[in-house]
């Protein structure tokens, strides 16, 4: 297994979403990657998208938005009410 150099990602000050996808063969989650590397990500999250009757791998990202576009809404969701709330400067720290 190659491991992968990740050395700034505590560097990350952004809100961040990573959609994976249990049957993605490039980025294959079996790797425990997300596992390790999210938690420094300081604002960062990940969702594994399960294996379904519509997704194809690799193509799920560009192909299916179907699959992913509720995980997105959610976090965008969560974004806009953070920026109402939050006062400024502290929703991106």
């Amino acid at each position: 297994m190659t491991t992968i150099q990740a050395p700034d990602l505590e560097k990350i000050k952004a809100r961040l979403l990573l959609i994976d996808f249990e049957d993605d063969q490039v980025n294959v989650p079996e790797f425990s990657v997300l596992d390790r590397e999210m938690p420094r990500v300081k604002n960062g999250r990940y969702v594994i998208v399960p294996f379904g009757k519509l997704s194809d791998g690799e193509g799920n990202n560009i192909r299916n938005a179907e699959l992913w576009k509720t995980y997105l809404e959610g976090f965008l969701r969560s974004e806009l009410a953070c920026s109402l709330a939050c006062p400024m400067g502290v929703s991106g720290e």
